[in-house]
């Protein structure tokens, strides 16, 4: 058999072959490139799902740990640090009140200088209202005592005053304290400004306590936007128990009043989300990674200020094991 016959035609035959490939691959790219013409833009365009992402928060920290030394409250110098841009309120507690002293002693004199080196701390004093049951001349001395501390050091300086155990339930007496109270903080000498007023009912308080009167807010300049409530102060069982879940797992939040700022589907606002705060305890341990991060922007579409701690008893005596994951997890301004 002529063999060299035969060749021409099989190479004929292969370089069809080739070619039929060729454009069956060139064919199969520009269906590729159709579809990612099509669907990149879309992706770009479209959202992942109906909510949007949660508004930037802060963190409220309820500081009742006793800085045995200078190392105490490293979580919170290392957390401050770590986020310049994010802001922190921190309630300074140092007996259930400001102590008996005219001034912090000295261990708290350590801490609190070095917590006001960071602009983003905002330091609060600890004082309870016992319901609106304490008598409201000791609630005066003791606003009276932090706003001293000043006078020792600026550096011992706060920022306003976080009124723990804040009544809810309406009563006039009750309301007449609290804004005598306010008035005070807004107008005593030594507390530096914004002079934050915090009001901690636990609970969403009758609105009575949510404005103060027109008459007092002309005379002090302070507004009911001055003035931050926490409305929510119970466990993580609570919290789930008290809302509903959405399909992507997130939480609808049922803290809804006429009073309050609501969610809509949307994750917009229908009230001031910057005059609440929200503070969860035992919270699971095993609750992180996205998972945590929902639950923190679930609750910042409700409250700017918010905190929660894996704690399940003596919530604010110690950092827990979440604390920086916690902090890390808050919105963040982009």
């Amino acid at each position: 058999m002529n063999l060299e016959y035969l060749a021409p035609t099989k190479r004929r035959y292969c370089w069809q072959q080739r070619g039929k490939r060729f454009w069956g691959l060139v064919a199969a790219a520009v269906v590729l490139l159709v579809i990612l013409a099509i669907a990149v833009p879309l992706a770009v365009v479209l959202p992942r799902n109906k909510r949007q992402a949660p508004p930037p928060g802060s963190i409220i920290l309820p500081l009742y740990i006793y800085p045995h030394d200078n190392t105490t409250w490293s979580p919170v110098y290392e957390a401050l640090q770590k986020h310049p841009s994010l802001n922190f309120t921190i309630v300074i507690n140092p007996n259930s009140g400001p102590g008996s002293g005219p001034a912090p002693n000295a261990q708290y004199t350590e801490a609190i200088t070095t917590l006001s080196s960071y602009a983003n701390a905002r330091l609060l004093g600890y004082v309870r209202t016992g319901y609106a049951a304490r008598n409201v001349s000791e609630v005066l001395d003791d606003i009276g005592v932090y706003a001293a501390w000043s006078s020792h050091s600026p550096t011992l300086a706060m920022h306003g005053i976080f009124l723990d155990e804040a009544p809810h339930v309406f009563s006039s007496d009750a309301v007449e304290l609290m804004r005598t109270v306010d008035e005070r903080i807004k107008t005593v000498e030594g507390l530096y400004e914004p002079r934050t007023i915090v009001h901690n009912p636990g609970v969403i308080p009758d609105p009575a306590y949510l404005a103060p009167a027109e008459a007092e807010s002309a005379t002090t300049g302070a507004s009911s936007d001055d003035i931050i409530t926490v409305i929510y102060e119970q466990s993580y069982e609570q919290w789930n128990s008290n809302n509903e879940k959405n399909s992507d797992g997130s939480i609808q939040t049922g803290l809804t009043t006429a009073n309050f700022a609501s969610s809509d589907d949307d994750g917009g606002k229908e009230g001031d989300r910057s005059t609440y705060s929200i503070m969860v305890h035992s919270v699971p341990p095993t609750l992180a990674g996205a998972e945590l991060e929902t639950f923190v922007g679930d609750l910042s579409r409700s409250a700017q200020y918010v905190y929660i701690t894996t704690n399940t008893e003596h919530f604010y005596e110690s950092f827990a094991s979440d604390w920086m994951d916690f902090v890390d997890s808050v919105p963040k301004a982009t």
